[in-house]
């Protein structure tokens, strides 16, 4: 499930509404090194990968089948 303001992937987006392009990005590392920029190239590489991501996210209601669906695979 992806919302507007999100956390997913160590990436970070903040959306003012669905036409807005972020001016800035956020890059958060499994080693907690987290990254900062207003530079156009790389807003515009997150905004492309966020837009991916969000595209191909399950919709609410589908997540828990999908969460109770991995906890039954670990478990086995």
């Amino acid at each position: 499930m992806i919302t507007e303001d999100v956390l997913t992937n160590r990436l970070c987006a903040t959306r003012s509404g669905p036409d807005v392009i972020p001016t800035t990005i956020q890059s958060d590392t499994a080693m907690r090194t987290v990254a900062v920029s207003d530079k156009p190239r790389e807003v515009n590489r997150f905004s492309r990968m966020f837009d991916a991501m969000a595209s191909n996210a399950l919709p609410p209601r589908d997540t828990p089948k999908f969460l109770n669906q991995l906890v039954r695979e670990i478990a086995e």
